[in-house]
């Protein structure tokens, strides 16, 4: 999809790269991943609630399990991130 949005905008040589991160208890970015993923899934909480998801009570108890879940040392994470990119031709 993001390739497709390259092309469409003349973008050429268009490549990708895969990376898996392993944020699980015991490794180096732990803790930094921990408070990333805590902090996102609070400000995500705010559009849950106004699409009707859930509600903020659910959200709550939900947010108490996870971070009390992230912090154990059984923890396995990891974080999948797709790059895209591409050059584009002098005009």
């Amino acid at each position: 999809m993001l390739g497709l949005l390259l092309r469409q905008t003349n973008y050429q040589d268009i490549q990708h790269r895969a990376y898996a991160i392993d944020f699980s208890a015991g490794t180096a970015i732990h803790e930094h991943n921990v408070q990333n993923v805590l902090i996102v899934y609070k400000l995500l909480q705010p559009l849950f609630v106004q699409m009707q998801f859930v509600t903020q009570e659910e959200l709550d108890r939900l947010y108490e399990q996870m971070e009390k879940e992230i912090q154990t040392e059984e923890f396995c994470g990891i974080d999948y991130y797709l790059t895209v990119y591409g050059r584009k031709p002098e005009e």
